[in-house]
C-alpha cells in the first residue's frame, strides 16, 4: 500500500508516517508547497499512485472541497482521509466529521496527543485499512510503534543535575536591603 501524507504539523505527519510504516506500507510525507493534484497524476503515470491520501483539513495551498471534488470525478478512486488539527476530546470533531464526509472525504480523524496516541493510532489505522480494503493489521508491530511514539509526546526527563539546579533556583532566598539593613 502507498499513502501520501500532507499535514501542517510535522509531528502529526511523522506520527502518521511511522504508524503506516509499522504495517510495511509506503508512506510519503509531502511538502505543503506541493501541487497535490499534479503529484497524484505524476505518481499514477509512474505506476506508483497512492492508495490513500491523508491530508490536514487546514492545508494552506489546497481547497479541501475542490480537491475532494477532483478525486471523486476521477476514474481511479483514491480515498481522502482528512486529519483534524484538534485532538479527540474536542466536541467539534463530530460536526466537522460530518462536514468532511459531505465534502467527499472518506473520514475525518482527530489529531494525536499524549493522552490519546494509543487509541487514536488503532482507530486511525483501522480507518485507513477500511478505506483501502486492507484486511490485515499487524497488531504487534503497531503496539511497538505506539510505545515508541509515546516518547514523542512526553517532555524529556530531567537529569539529576538539572533537578538540583531547579530546586536550588526555586529555594533561593531573596534578601532585601534598605539603608544597609536586611529585612
Amino acid at each position: 500500500m502507498n499513502a501520501f501524507i500532507l499535514h501542517t504539523s510535522p509531528l502529526q505527519a511523522r506520527v502518521w508516517q511511522k504508524i503506516l510504516q509499522s504495517q510495511d506500507w509506503s508512506a510519503s510525507v509531502l511538502d505543503q508547497q506541493n501541487d497535490l493534484q499534479k503529484k497524484v497524476l505524476v505518481s499514477e503515470a509512474e505506476n506508483q499512485a497512492p492508495d490513500v491520501i491523508l491530508m490536514s483539513e487546514g492545508s494552506a495551498n489546497i481547497s479541501v472541497t475542490n480537491f475532494c471534488r477532483w478525486l471523486v470525478s476521477r476514474p481511479t478512486k483514491i480515498p481522502l482521509i482528512l486529519l483534524s488539527k484538534t485532538p479527540a476530546q474536542s466536541k467539534l470533531i463530530l460536526t466537522n466529521r460530518q462536514l468532511a464526509k459531505a465534502k467527499g472525504a472518506y473520514d475525518l480523524l482527530p489529531a494525536f496527543s499524549a493522552d490519546t496516541i494509543a487509541i487514536e493510532a488503532v482507530k486511525g489505522l483501522k480507518c485507513v485499512a477500511a478505506a483501502t480494503g486492507e484486511e490485515k493489521i499487524q497488531n504487534s508491530a503497531l503496539m511497538s510503534c505506539i510505545v515508541e511514539l509515546k516518547g514523542e509526546f512526553t517532555p524529556p526527563k530531567m537529569t539529576a543535575g538539572t533537578q538540583t539546579q531547579t530546586k536550588a533556583a526555586k529555594t533561593k532566598k531573596v534578601v532585601r536591603k534598605f539603608r544597609g539593613q536586611e529585612y
